[in-house]
């Protein structure tokens, strides 16, 4: 798009040159120009050239397409249209100098080169190279249309960008940039704008609205910066992407009505400060129904300000305006903010939508309308006045369900799922701090018959819940679920997850899961005994701060476990029947002071890992002429900390010393004789 490559199909003047180009991409990718690359960085997908292909396009290129690691633009060819420069070595600094003639560049580009290693996959080092360029630097780049700058620690751009007059593309991604000079607001022409990651960011220039042309406008997440966006951006209506926006409610930032002819917007949008959102009829103005390309939605109630002031900023504190990590700061309120929601009614092709910090007392009807066929994720966060959710069992299509941080429920009933296939989709479902919850009721039999994850987290009023739900299920996670007595168990489940203090009942809901493949018990102080019968596919175990466990019977444990890790048990006690685990390869056991192996305990035949930390009683067994003989076929032994070779010296040392005085006693018993 920006050197004026794609050309929109004349027998469709409505698709979007974005679009056109993914085609182009596309047919690329299948002709095997580009090639998919498994290096994994980041969610994005990256692709690559082959090498054959790509020194093939160098050779066709000629000078006019340039990759070099000098800084001097001096000694560019004549012919010479796209240059990247390509520094290489840690804290790199390039010091550029201004041109003493007009150079026909078209493209100026830094591209990152530094590998280090981390999990044996070669990554990028960024932020390293230092650049400084002369305030009369772009003078000399009148045709350029593409300036990346990204990964770089440059600080500042010198007024003189403004020169650049067909700049379609500027990426400043991942730099220390704190502030865009004015004359950006110049770049007639500028298409893409990319702030993405600009951590130290804190404002846009006040006439950012004069760029017409604008598509993408790629802004920092919220949690990495506030940014503030003066008003004025109603005129940016060519937009595609505006990755987030802070709503303000002076009239110096933005507001929420400045949406309503960016009717092309696509992507995600992050909009914060809905506090600021003075009437109701302002969010209707924001016409969110009508914009179909939307695919993930955030509507977050609080907005949030980092500790630096924007230049034109006139709100104070009691406006709405706070420091991200002040989430419960108080906030003057102009509306019931339950009217603003019913405004804010997205398209219904939105596929997430996640809603932050409302503080209105109940939802709108909108948010469980089965026309929002194409919705798979739904978040309700910090929504702390909601006494009840909304009725979501008729969404055709929602796979995942979160709920957190919801006080002021004390009862899910039948309102949000009896009935008929309700549900009929979700295949993960999650609770998450809900301290006053106590009832979940009228489940429908047929309710939730794909769920195949479920986590209730602090929520530790809840005693029960229904033993009619997810027939397929197969992870379970409880946490600080302190009253649950019970839990349904399928046999169906592979995963379970159980922390914090719970009922002592709770135990025997375990004793039957054929399919259990990992087992994780963390900090479950009541729990003294666990049993470990019927669950031939057990392969993983990770016991932790279970200060009064006694004991683990492994008897009647099928030989299948690969990993056991245990740690804070600090009763005394034993650890019985671990080598029944024949399949057992990984054994951790951490803060348990009391407890020791039995007597005539052996090892696992097939532990290849043995970490012991803070057990004395354990590491006397490891270390005395028992366990040091065990201890020699293990290949990587841990005990306090101590390194393999510290270790294996140790035991060396024990197993000589056993040997020399069993020759000792030979030969005193041949004296004898």
């Amino acid at each position: 798009m920006v050197q004026g490559f794609i050309q929109a199909a004349e027998d469709d003047d409505d698709k979007a040159p974005e679009d056109v180009a993914s085609e182009y991409f596309d047919e690329l990718v299948s002709r095997s120009f580009f090639q998919y690359s498994l290096l994994e960085f980041g969610e994005e997908e990256k692709f690559l050239m082959h090498d054959l292909l790509h020194d093939l396009a160098r050779y066709i290129s000629g000078e006019e397409c340039v990759v070099t690691e000098n800084s001097d633009l001096c000694d560019l060819s004549a012919e010479t249209r796209h240059l990247s420069l390509t520094p290489y070595g840690s804290n790199v600094k390039m010091e550029f100098k201004s041109a003493a003639k007009e150079v026909p560049l078209r493209s100026l580009q830094l591209i990152y080169t530094v590998p280090y290693f981390y999990g044996g996959a070669a990554m990028l080092d960024f932020n390293l190279a230092q650049i400084k360029l002369p305030a009369d630097f772009f003078s000399k780049f009148l045709c350029l249309r593409t300036l990346d700058l990204a990964y770089t620690a440059i600080e500042e751009l010198p007024e003189s960008v403004s020169n650049l007059k067909h700049l379609r593309y500027l990426s400043l991604r991942n730099t220390k940039i704190r502030k865009l000079p004015e004359s950006v607001c110049k770049l007639w022409y500028l298409q893409t704008l990319d702030l993405e990651n600009c951590s130290d960011l804190c404002e846009l220039p006040s006439g950012i609205g004069e760029l017409a042309d604008l598509r993408h406008l790629l802004l920092p997440s919220i949690d990495q910066s506030f940014v503030c966006i003066p008003s004025g951006i109603m005129s940016l209506t060519n937009l595609q992407e505006l990755s987030a926006i802070n709503v303000g409610g002076d009239g110096a930032h933005c507001g929420i009505g400045e949406l309503k002819n960016m009717k092309d917007l696509r992507g995600d949008l992050y909009i914060s400060g809905l506090r600021n959102v003075a009437r109701g009829g302002d969010a209707k103005q924001a016409n969110l129904e009508s914009k179909s390309n939307i695919q993930r939605l955030t509507l977050d109630w609080y907005a949030h300000q980092s500790d630096r002031k924007c230049s034109h900023s006139k709100l104070s504190s009691d406006r709405g305006y706070y420091d991200t990590k002040a989430i419960t700061a108080p906030c003057k309120f102009f509306e019931d903010e339950s009217v603003v929601l019913e405004n804010l009614r997205p398209n219904a092709d939105v596929v997430v939508l996640h809603i932050r910090n409302y503080g209105g007392k109940q939802f709108s009807n909108w948010l469980g309308d089965p026309s929002f066929s194409s919705l798979q994720t739904l978040q309700l966060y910090m929504c702390e006045k909601c006494e009840y959710l909304p009725q979501l069992g008729d969404l055709p299509c929602l796979k995942n369900l979160y709920v957190r941080g919801m006080p002021s429920v004390r009862r899910i009933g039948p309102e949000i799922c009896s009935g008929v296939k309700k549900f009929a989709a979700l295949e993960k479902l999650e609770f998450e701090w809900m301290p006053e919850w106590e009832e979940w009721i009228g489940v429908g039999e047929s309710a939730f018959p794909r769920l195949d994850e479920l986590a209730l987290l602090g929520c530790p009023k809840l005693k029960h819940f229904p033993v009619t739900i997810a027939p397929s299920l197969e992870k379970l996670r409880l946490r600080d679920c302190h009253q649950v007595a019970a839990f349904p168990a399928p046999h169906s489940l592979t995963s379970l997850s159980i922390a914090g203090a719970c009922q002592e009942t709770i135990w025997s809901c375990i004793l039957n899961l054929p399919l259990l493949e990992e087992m994780e018990v963390v900090c479950c102080e009541g729990l003294t005994a666990l049993p470990l019968f019927n669950m031939p596919a057990l392969k993983t175990l990770a016991i932790e701060g279970c200060s009064q466990l006694v004991s683990i019977d492994c008897g009647g444990c099928a030989p299948n476990v690969c990993d056991v890790a245990s740690s804070s048990t600090t009763s005394a006690g034993t650890l019985v029947g671990l080598h029944n685990l024949v399949s057992l390869e990984v054994l951790k056991i951490k803060d348990c002071p009391m407890v020791r192996f039995a007597e005539d305990e052996r090892l696992p035949p097939k532990l290849k890992e043995l970490d012991i930390s803070c057990c004395p009683a354990l590491m006397e067994w490891c270390l005395g002429p028992k366990g040091s003989a065990q201890l020699a076929a293990v290949p990587e032994v841990i005990v306090d900390d101590f390194d393999q070779d510290l270790v294996n010296e140790i035991v060396m040392d024990t197993m000589n010393e056993e040997s020399d005085t069993m020759n000792e006693e030979s030969e005193d018993g041949m004296e004898d004789d």
